[in-house]
């Protein structure tokens, strides 16, 4: 398997699936690639249209992780990518850094040209879902959408300097789930189905970062697009560190950010002190060790970076009952029949 894959515009993506080890089907705008079982198992279906409109989902295991460099002068006005499972690893050429994006997590591109490369790991189980969306598109769905294209090009500027890992909310996640589950095999009902999801992702992302920008205007502290990037990096670090997470003087000095505008732009962006968010994921992976693994009490504790007395304490706090009742009502659950 080519583990390194040059592309220049999106169809190079496609044209070049046999080199990574994939077999394709097509039927009429909806296209299968389905990767060999030397290379890994899984496929990617991809729904491509004249419009100026691209779907594509996927899950893939692969035996060897590959990477594809993209350099593209002419691209897709919106491209979003959400991850349902596993995590990639995107190089974005602008901002010179790296950044992973894990599952329940997504990341636009609205720049005007695309220089970076993605990285899928190996021998791990990745999920994702990606539109791209052209401007021709937009314009061919309602007159009154050029104040909509608008719209996001005041926002472009805004936003193209800060490229990162986007943790969805429930409505990004609702839509990306009916994508997946559509059932129109009809190509024209399917077509639409995919236009009106797509108007509703964009819809989303524009309300995410209206929020962002209000949040700037009624904070006390004044956040350039930098700024806002290395927060997200803090929350990322937070998050890949939740067991022994860094002091905030400490994740102050590895990006470069005081802490007076570390503590107060966390706030202000996520709605959530860096160490309330902290207690927050440390307790949500608790909640699923408790769920769905046999980890005792003490185990689970020490992989979120608590002791037994402190974790029982906080998750109690948190949801009322202690963790061993949680796992006893969650079991309990999970064995009732449904209720006719």
């Amino acid at each position: 398997m080519n583990n390194k894959l040059q592309i220049s515009c999106p169809d190079d993506y496609y044209a070049q699936m046999k080199e990574i080890g994939f077999i394709s089907q097509t039927s009429n705008d909806l296209y299968k690639f389905e990767i060999l079982k030397e290379h890994g198992i899984g496929e990617i279906t991809r729904c491509s249209y004249r419009s100026g409109l691209d779907v594509s989902w996927a899950t893939l295991y692969l035996k060897k992780e590959f990477t594809y460099a993209v350099q593209m002068e002419k691209k897709f006005f919106f491209e979003i990518t959400y991850i349902t499972s596993g995590y990639i690893e995107i190089f974005d050429s602008y901002t010179n850094k790296s950044y992973q994006i894990n599952e329940g997590e997504y990341y636009v591109n609205v720049a005007e040209k695309c220089r970076g490369q993605a990285t899928y790991p190996k021998n791990i189980k990745i999920g994702y879902i990606s539109f791209n969306i052209s401007e021709a598109f937009l314009c061919s769905q309602e007159e009154k959408t050029h104040l909509f294209i608008s719209e996001i090009n005041s926002l472009r500027t805004f936003y193209r300097a800060c490229i990162h890992p986007v943790e969805a909310n429930t409505d990004i996640k609702a839509i990306m789930k009916k994508t997946v589950n559509c059932y129109y095999t009809a190509g024209f009902a399917r077509r639409l189905f995919f236009q009106a999801i797509a108007l509703e992702i964009i819809s989303e992302w524009m309300t995410h970062v209206h929020f962002i920008q209000s949040a700037q205007k009624l904070s006390t502290i004044n956040l350039s697009s930098d700024d806002i990037g290395l927060l997200y990096q803090a929350r990322q670090e937070l998050f890949e560190n939740m067991s022994q997470p860094p002091s905030i003087e400490m994740l102050s000095k590895n990006l470069c950010l005081n802490t007076h505008k570390l503590k107060l732009g966390f706030k202000a962006l996520f709605a959530n002190t860096p160490y309330g968010y902290l207690r927050d994921i440390r307790l949500e992976k608790a909640r699923v060790l408790l769920k769905n693994t046999d980890c005792s009490i003490g185990n689970v504790a020490s992989q979120i970076g608590y002791n037994n007395s402190s974790f029982v304490t906080v998750f109690k706090k948190k949801h009322g009952i202690t963790p061993t009742q949680y796992r006893k009502q969650s079991k309990t659950v999970l064995l009732s029949p449904p209720k006719l």
